[in-house]
Formats: C-alpha cells, sequence, structure tokens
C-alpha cells in the first residue's frame, strides 16, 4: 500500500479519537467570542477546562466574518493535537494534516482555492519527508518524488498539464542530473545542479535531436566558450562569457557555414570594430560600436557605400539610407527598436515601393509604384539562401492606403516587374556559383560497365552531366582468352541527364532527376565452321545491338574539402574538393540489332531469343569525382 494512503488512514483514526476522547474524559467549558460588540457574529469557538478556564481543552473553532469556518482542530492542556483543518473564505479545505505537540506529525495535504489538491506528503518536525506529489491548479500531477530530512532525494519527475513527462532530476546529497524533454518526448535540456544551481556543461537541444546550444555553467551563471547551432547542425555563433554575460571575439555564421559578423563583445554587448560578410565569403560591411551601439556600413563588391545607419543592441534604429551603387539614393527607412517603414526611389527619386522592413528584412505585403506614379501591384518577400524574392500578389484587400490617407478595398490583378514564375531550380542567384564535377563510377563494374562523367553544376539547384563509358562482359578478360563458342559483349554507351538538387545539409545534398541514354553493344562469339571432313579456322559471329532508354533517378551528393556547397567562396582554389554521388534509378528502353549470320544456329550462344525488344534498365551507382 502506498504510504501517502497509509498516512490518510492514520489522519482519519486520529480524527475520529480527536472527536470522541476530550468529552469522554474531561468535563468542559465552551467559550465563544464574536467580531461585534453585538455579538452576532461568531469570531471563534473554543472549551477550556472546568478545573482551569486559562487551559484550552477540546475542540476550538475559527470563522471569518461571512460565517464560513476559518480554522478546526483540538487542544489538550494549551497544546494543539490531531486533526487540523484550514479553509478559505469560499469553504474549500485550504490545508489539513496532523498536529503533534503544535508541530506537523504525519500526512498534510493543501489545496487550491477551487478545492484541487496542491500538494501533499508526510511533514514530521516541520520537515518534509517521504514521498510527495504536486498539481496543477486543474488537478493534475505536476511533480512527484521523494525527500530525505527536508532534501529533494532520488528520482524527480516533473510533468506537463497534459500528463505527459517534462523532465527528469536525479538526486544523490547536493548535486543532481537534470533532463527536460519536449511534449513529443524528445530531450530540451540536459545539465548538473548543485543546490538547485546550474554547474558544469549544460546543452540545449532542437525537437530533431540536433544541438541547439552548448556551455558550461559556473555559480548558475555562464562561463567560458558556449557553441550556438542552427536547426540543420550548422555553427550559428561562438564566443565567450563571463558571469553570463558575452566578452572578447565572438563570430557569427550563415546556415550553409560561412562566417556572416566577427568582432568583439563586452558586457553583452558589441563593442569595437566588427566587420560583415557576404554568404559567398566576401566582404560585405563594418561598423564601431560603443556599448551595443555605433555605425553601421554596407559596401558593394566595387568599395562603393550601399547601407548606413545606426545600430543599438543589434537593432536598427533612427534613419537609414540605402544607395545606388553611382552613389544615387535608392532607399530611405526610420526604424524604432528594428522596425520601420521602407521607401524605395527611382533615380530620378520619385517614389518606387514602399513597405515593411525589420532589421533590413521586408515583411508583409508591398506595393510597388510606375514612374508616372501610378500603382503598379502588390507583393511580398520570402527569402531564399539569405537573397531577397519577389512574389505579386494577384489579389490584395487593403484597408488602408498610406499614401493617400484614405480608406479603400482594392482588387488588382498585378503585373510586377518582380513577378516570379521560374521555377528555383531554373532561377539563377546572384553570385551564384557554377563548376566543373568529373567523376568514376567503380561500383557500375558490378554491372560490366566503366563509366566516366562530366557534370556542369549550379550551386544547390541544377545540374546537367554526360556520361560516357564503356561496356565489356567479362570485363577483365580479354578476347582472345575466351574459349570457343562462348558468347562476349564489348560496346559503350552515352547518357545525358538532368538533376535537380536540394540545400546541402549533414546527411548530403538530396537529388532527383531523369536521362536519356544510347548504347551501342557487339555480343559476339568464336565458333568453328565446318566444310565437308575439313575443318576451318574458327572465325567471329556477332550481333550488333542498339539501345536507347529514359531514366528517373534520385541520390544524394557528399562534399569534402570542397567549399562551393557550403560556403559560396567565388571561384578560387577553395572551391576544389572530392565529391562522392550515391544514387539509383530505374528506366525503360527499347532495342534493336542486326545479326552478321544468316538462320538461328548461332542464336543459342548469343542469346539472340532471349532478348526482348522493350526492356526495363536499372542503375546503381557510388560516384567518386573532382570539383574543378
Amino acid at each position: 500500500m502506498h504510504i501517502l494512503s497509509v498516512l490518510k488512514i492514520v489522519r482519519l483514526i486520529i480524527g475520529s479519537v480527536c472527536l470522541l476522547w476530550p468529552a469522554a474524559l474531561l468535563a468542559q467549558h465552551e467559550v465563544t467570542t464574536y467580531y461585534d460588540r453585538a455579538k452576532t457574529v461568531v469570531k471563534e469557538t473554543f472549551h477550556t477546562a472546568a478545573s482551569n478556564p486559562a487551559v484550552l481543552e477540546g475542540a476550538y473553532t475559527n470563522y471569518y466574518a461571512n460565517g464560513q469556518a476559518k480554522i478546526k482542530g483540538y487542544y489538550n492542556n494549551n497544546i494543539a493535537t490531531g486533526f487540523w483543518e484550514y479553509f478559505y473564505e469560499n469553504g474549500h479545505s485550504k490545508m489539513r494534516g496532523i498536529l503533534q505537540n503544535s508541530v506537523y506529525d504525519g500526512l498534510w495535504e493543501y489545496f487550491y482555492e477551487n478545492g484541487h489538491l496542491q500538494m501533499q506528503g508526510a511533514v514530521y518536525d516541520t520537515t518534509r519527508s517521504g514521498h510527495w506529489q504536486f498539481f496543477y491548479e486543474s488537478g493534475t500531477l505536476k511533480s512527484e518524488g521523494s525527500f530525505e530530512e527536508g532534501k529533494k532525494d532520488g528520482l524527480w519527475k516533473y510533468y506537463y498539464e497534459d500528463k505527459k513527462l517534462k523532465a527528469e532530476e536525479q538526486y544523490q546529497g547536493d548535486t543532481s542530473t537534470y533532463r527536460e524533454y519536449y511534449v513529443s518526448g524528445e530531450l530540451k535540456l540536459q545539465g548538473v545542479q548543485v543546490k538547485g544551481i546550474n554547474e558544469g556543461k549544460w546543452i540545449r537541444y532542437y525537437e530533431n535531436s540536433i544541438v541547439d546550444a552548448e556551455g558550461t555553467y559556473a555559480s548558475g551563471r555562464r562561463q567560458g566558450q558556449w557553441r550556438f547551432y542552427y536547426p540543420n547542425g550548422e555553427l550559428s555563433s561562438t564566443g565567450d562569457f563571463m558571469d553570463d554575460s558575452s566578452v572578447g571575439k565572438w563570430t557569427y555564421y550563415y546556415r550553409n557555414g560561412s562566417i556572416s559578423a566577427e568582432g568583439a563583445e563586452k558586457n553583452g554587448l558589441k563593442e569595437g570594430y566588427w566587420k560583415l560578410y557576404q554568404s559567398n565569403g566576401d566582404f560585405k560591411g563594418e561598423a564601431v560600436f560603443n556599448s551595443g551601439e555605433g555605425v553601421y556600413k554596407e559596401f558593394y563588391e566595387g568599395g562603393k557605400l550601399k547601407v548606413k545607419g545606426r545600430m543599438h543592441n543589434s537593432v536598427h534604429q533612427g534613419k537609414w539610407q540605402y544607395f545606388y551603387e553611382d552613389g544615387v539614393l535608392e532607399g530611405d527607412a526610420v526604424f524604432k527598436n528594428g522596425t520601420g517603414t521602407y521607401y524605395g526611389y527611382y533615380r530620378d527619386g520619385t517614389l518606387k515601393m514602399k513597405g515593411a522592413i525589420e532589421n533590413g528584412e521586408r515583411t508583409g505585403v508591398w506595393q510597388l509604384y510606375k514612374p508616372d506614379g501610378t500603382l503598379a501591384g502588390y507583393y511580398t518577400s520570402v527569402y531564399e539562401n539569405n537573397e531577397a524574392v519577389f512574389k505579386a500578389l494577384d489579389k490584395v484587400t487593403a484597408t488602408s492606403d498610406s499614401a493617400s490617407g484614405s480608406n479603400r478595398t482594392a482588387a488588382l490583378n498585378a503585373e510586377y516587374l518582380y513577378r516570379k514564375k521560374t521555377s528555383r531550380y531554373f532561377q539563377p542567384r546572384v553570385n551564384e556559383l557554377t563548376s566543373v564535377i568529373i567523376g568514376i563510377n567503380p561500383l557500375a563494374l558490378i554491372f560490366n560497365r566503366l563509366p566516366i562523367s562530366v557534370e556542369y553544376y549550379m550551386q544547390e539547384r541544377l545540374g546537367y552531366e554526360l556520361e560516357v563509358g564503356i561496356e565489356r562482359k567479362p570485363f577483365f578478360v580479354r578476347s582472345k582468352n575466351i574459349a570457343s563458342d562462348k558468347a562476349y559483349q564489348r560496346g559503350f554507351y552515352v547518357a545525358f541527364k538532368q538533376k535537380f538538387y536540394h540545400t546541402d545539409t549533414r546527411s548530403g545534398m538530396f537529388y532527383f532527376g531523369h536521362s536519356i541514354g544510347f548504347d551501342y553493344i557487339n555480343h559476339v562469339a568464336k565458333v568453328s565452321m565446318q566444310d565437308g571432313q575439313m575443318t576451318s579456322m574458327a572465325r567471329k559471329i556477332l550481333v550488333r545491338e542498339k539501345r536507347i532508354s529514359y531514366g528517373v533517378m534520385g541520390g544524394t551528393r557528399l562534399m569534402k574539402d570542397a567549399d562551393i556547397i557550403n560556403t559560396r567562396v567565388a571561384k578560387d582554389v577553395r572551391s576544389r574538393g572530392l565529391t562522392f554521388d550515391l544514387f539509383g534509378g530505374v528506366g525503360v528502353g527499347y532495342r534493336f540489332g542486326h545479326k552478321s549470320y544468316t538462320g538461328d544456329q548461332y542464336d543459342h550462344i548469343l542469346g539472340s531469343k532471349k532478348r526482348n525488344s522493350l526492356f526495363f534498365p536499372w542503375q546503381i551507382g557510388a560516384t567518386v569525382g573532382y570539383v574543378f
């Protein structure tokens, strides 16, 4: 039987005894006190010993002014003992349990004002002991575990309000190991606490089990190096903490792994000179900070000023200006706590566009204007690989026109300059890296082939590959060493493939594609020809077979020592390295052939009758390549 159930039974027995023994053993006087002089509102009732009116003996009740009981209990020779209960003004129990010599002794229960249990467990001499349970106000279990001499001991469990496990904490003396979970059950946080304070290494996770942040605590404050990550596992930022404030050099990264910014921090704020970079590694801008506040400047590749404005605690503040490369004002915005309205201009100064902007990124619905000032349409912007892509909206309902100040509703078929209709695979990017990948597929030897491929690759979106190869069966045996009446194959093939790539991840860069292929194969055998009683010399017979096929495929590409996927660097030595390409596919094809002999006497040797015109080729590969 659970210890709390045993304690409840003991409490009921003690409560019953307390109801009987005072009246049975002693003669008592009942006393009543009042809130008012007219004695109409009872404050408390209690009993005193007949032999001494100064000694409390028996039942005691205290009341609220509304008549509801506030406290109920028993006295023995002026000492609170037995079962005591405390109430809210609405009549619901507040707490209840056993007192022994005026101190807690046994099971105590505590309640919310709505009547639901708040917590329960044993208390001895005001110290919690044994198994305790804590509850949400809804009544569901919140946490449970054991106390030893008033301190948590052993395994404690914490729950979400929907009853799912939220955290576990294993106590051993003053030290505990803490593990917290998402509602899904995935690990969220883990580390060590000493006397309830974080100590040592702690790790926080995304719900996909990838590390979100990791570092060290000392006396509950972050100390030393910390590392933060994106949900794809790539490093987001890294730097040092001192007493929970960032200090020293900090480096921030794009999701593709390249550095986005680097500089010093002091007392949790940016300090001194900071450099910012494009996602391809090129210099982007600079800023000089004093206690987190400073002027930011961004430049074109040629060194001309592109953007300038003031930042405070990494947030845009005040007026910002944007320039064309020749120095003409392209746009401006006034920020308040990172949010503002951007106004873009044609070169002659007339309004071109306007919309909301947050810390440099366009948000919400934007308006585009023609050079004559008339509204051209509405559009929204999304960011793909850190680049803004503008999408026109066919219909927009506008409740307010900020330009005219009048309310109106507009439904427009916008024909917008930046309308994006092309698939992302065929949409070139600014500063996009292209390269040539030469590869060989040794796994194809299983199918008696050895192909070499040349691919023109466009970063993380598209690839065109030409594959040529030889076919030999058996592959490593010379023709002259093959016995008579044994068929062998010699030929070549060509295939053209188009691949559609997705974003690179730690598990590779997934792609799918299709291909068209052409094969030219000779099925050959050496046979002996007889003429009367004489045997002539062996001669070759063959079937010339041609094939054309179409197939679909899927695979993943892994990079090693090559930055072309992860950093979008310029076309220099850093964009060279090895690639590993794993793929598979199926297809359908048609074959036709021509025999060098008449009749069908050699068909059984060359297998002519076994080959159907329609065939279904399949492929599997493990290509090793090099990026140029």
